[in-house]
């Protein structure tokens, strides 16, 4: 099984967690067999998945623009936008569990209040805050540090 089929399956997983939290047992039951069911076929007969591109710094920018909006306007168009945004990445296979769950948290509180309340606006502002640190992807090969120490040495410590 390929890392983006589970990935994938460990998604649908998380949906029905919640509703098994809710009390319906059953219904996780009968579910959750045809989910491990589905991660039994043969490779053959799934579908091959598609490699998914990281999301860019500047789509990051957007959605933490458009959920300090929805905190600020308190609109059904900015906090649709903001939850629609996240929702689909909630599924990413690549993103960090911290990442989805400011995305989780976005699509939860992003929705129209009676009262644009400073606890909500500030739930709001946390998680637009939270975005970019911790969902922008992590360069994976850091520049070594070649500069001089005060001996005269370099901080390498092998050199071949």
């Amino acid at each position: 099984m390929g890392l983006h089929a589970l990935a994938d399956a460990m998604g649908r997983l998380r949906r029905l967690a919640h509703l098994c939290y809710c009390g319906m047992v059953t219904c996780c039951l009968v579910t959750g067999g045809l989910l491990a069911g589905g991660l039994a076929m043969p490779s053959a007969l799934r579908a091959a998945p598609k490699e998914l591109s990281y999301p860019s710094t500047d789509q990051w920018r957007q959605l933490q623009l458009t959920v300090l909006a929805c905190g600020r306007e308190n609109t059904a168009a900015s906090c649709d936008l903001a939850r629609s945004t996240a929702d689909p990445l909630l599924d990413h296979p690549q993103l960090p569990a911290t990442c989805k769950d400011t995305l989780w948290t976005i699509r939860d509180q992003a929705v129209v209040a009676a009262s644009n309340s400073y606890a909500r606006r500030e739930r709001l502002n946390k998680a637009a805050s939270e975005l970019l640190p911790l969902c922008r992807e992590r360069n994976a090969n850091p520049a070594p540090n070649n500069k001089p120490d005060q001996g005269g040495k370099t901080n390498n410590l092998l050199k071949f």
